[in-house]
């Protein structure tokens, strides 16, 4: 494993310092510093490139919407309604995490 995968590792399943992570890995505060910065911005390029965390975060709000919409269908005294709420609920709850 590469010092940088150590400390992201590290980093991600303890929340360490950075100065805690120097000491851990063996090298210096500034070391693990440059090495977070280079991969935020290797990250933020990325993002940028694809748009994955743009497009969870649009589909994240459209399935919030849908929900709501749903809600409303569910809580109808119209039998036929309340049933398609509660199936699109359903259909919903499959693409929660």
């Amino acid at each position: 494993m590469s010092l940088g995968e150590n400390i992201r590792t590290l980093r991600q399943q303890a929340h360490l310092s950075q100065e805690k992570l120097a000491e851990l890995v063996g090298v210096s505060r500034q070391a693990v510093s440059d090495n977070l910065t280079r991969t935020e911005a290797l990250l933020r390029r990325m993002e940028e490139n694809i748009g994955c965390v743009k497009r969870y975060m649009e589909s994240r709000e459209a399935l919030r919407e849908i929900l709501e919409a749903a809600a409303v269908l569910d809580a109808s005294s119209d039998p036929a309604m309340s049933s398609l709420g509660k199936k699109i609920r359903t259909a919903a709850s499959t693409l929660k995490e």
